[in-house]
């Protein structure tokens, strides 16, 4: 491959960003490369120890982009100019780099023709659109949250509290068309069982974002050992990430169900363990609305809305409201003192306090909304997170269920308010097969006999 030709190859690679699946690669080795024949990861961050010239050569021979990762403490500016000579595709910022920083390497990405993603603190994300792919750092290893003692904590729903990144991701994909990664690193020394790799990627792509993969090292090491147990567990993180992919128009589905909530980054719709994600524990079909996106439409669908800000709307908001509320909405406004932090320290948890905030937030909405079906209710679903969403015409509708236990969940029923003539159940490295719909009283429901990790359910 001649120089215009690799030119030309880096100029479609850079030009499709939005559309790489990102792994933090963990070797510079070119021949490591071969791991990725028939492999959906096609986008490799490589840190600083790692950039090799030839390593970018054969990866884009290989069909993949590169990306330099550029951390704070480094030299900015060289870094950047380092990565362009080395033949990188684009650079990741990645930790908390000042605001000064972060537009002076956009910049000197922009002049250099280098793709440019920050992976920064989670206020910091640009939700403007003017980046095609935005990230942060500040996530958790999604899971079933123990306690010391080995017992799995409470959330304020009385389920168990499971860890989640999905509850903001919501917020922020109601806002902005960029794509979404998410880093969370291994802990180190640790050797992290395949089932808890396969529902980070779940949890982030079921509400349309990207785990950036990174493995531990004992995974590493059998995998560059050829070892059998390596090479399986790859090929089923391989398996499950294709599932995405092959489903790639479920990326733009809107939210299903007839629950609206009006929340802002002020209230702390940034926050890990905060409102969101308390509904969203329910099960109760959401729809998130940023206060900058109200308008007739966004209300298209939907029953009843929690507005937890009432004070911070304008005039024009609040007729907007009044307009839901004549059309026969429900609309419930959250007294003071709902609103949590903005998210926007250090800590990015929800702190004791604030869920003790949380309890009360919860008795009050779970007094209103009751047994209500607001768009589908789900019955044995304790390990379990659901996201319903439809087509911009409506049909069809997919439920995905992610499973957080280390152990199948048998016996899950779903129940419809609506009435649908064909459900499908589909799953990672499963043929889809028909579901058996049951239709009474307008509505539908379905029995799905084991849930392992993932599966979604097309109803049509």
């Amino acid at each position: 491959m001649n120089p215009n030709q690799h030119m030309l190859l880096a100029l479609i690679l850079a030009t499709s960003l939005a559309q790489c699946v990102p792994a933090r690669w963990f070797t510079d080795d070119p021949s490591s490369l071969e791991l990725l024949e028939n492999h959906p990861i096609n986008c490799l961050l490589l840190e600083s120890v790692h950039w090799s010239s030839s390593f970018c050569v054969r990866a884009h021979e290989k069909g993949r982009n590169v990306l330099a990762v550029i951390r704070p403490g480094q030299p900015l500016v060289e870094r950047i100019r380092q990565a362009k000579q080395l033949g990188f595709d684009g650079i990741v910022l990645e930790g908390r780099f000042g605001a000064n920083e972060r537009d002076q390497a956009r910049s000197l990405a922009s002049e250099l023709g280098l793709q440019f993603v920050l992976i920064g603190a989670r206020h910091e994300m640009d939700l403007t659109g003017r980046d095609p792919v935005i990230g942060t750092f500040q996530t958790v290893w999604p899971g079933i949250h123990l306690a010391e003692d080995g017992a799995a904590k409470a959330a304020p729903t009385g389920a168990p509290w499971i860890d989640s990144n999905g509850g903001f991701i919501r917020y922020v994909r109601s806002l902005t068309p960029s794509a979404i990664w998410l880093s969370g690193r291994p802990p180190r020394q640790a050797v992290v069982p395949l089932i808890r790799y396969l529902q980070a990627i779940h949890d982030s792509a079921v509400v349309g974002a990207w785990w950036v993969l990174e493995l531990d090292d004992d995974f590493r090491q059998r995998l560059l050992a050829g070892s059998t147990s390596g090479l399986e567990d790859w090929r089923r993180l391989g398996e499950h990430i294709r599932y995405w992919l092959e489903h790639a128009e479920w990326r733009d589905y809107e939210p299903y169900g007839q629950f609206g909530l009006i929340h802002d980054r002020a209230d702390g719709a940034l926050l890990q363990g905060g409102i969101i994600d308390m509904l969203v524990a329910r099960h109760i079909p959401l729809r998130v609305i940023p206060p900058a996106r109200l308008s007739a439409d966004v209300f298209r669908g939907l029953r009843m809305v929690l507005n937890v800000n009432p004070t911070s709307l304008t005039q024009e908001q609040r007729d907007i409201l009044r307009q839901f509320t004549r059309g026969g909405g429900t609309l419930l406004s959250a007294p003071p003192g709902w609103q949590l932090s903005d998210a926007s320290g250090e800590n990015f948890v929800a702190s004791d306090k604030e869920v003790e905030v949380l309890d009360s937030v919860w008795r009050g909405v779970n007094g209103l909304i009751g047994r209500e079906n607001l768009g589908v209710r789900l019955f044995n679903v304790s390990s379990i997170r659901s996201v319903p969403v439809a087509s911009r015409t409506g049909r069809p509708v997919v439920l995905h269920l992610v499973n957080y236990a280390d152990y199948p969940v048998e016996r899950v029923t779903c129940r419809f308010q609506e009435r649908f003539t064909r459900a499908t159940l589909l799953g990672p490295g499963r043929s889809p097969s028909p579901l058996e719909l049951v239709t009474e009283n307008g509505g539908s429901e379905v029995l799905i006999d084991k849930v392992d990790v993932l599966v979604s359910v097309l109803l049509e």
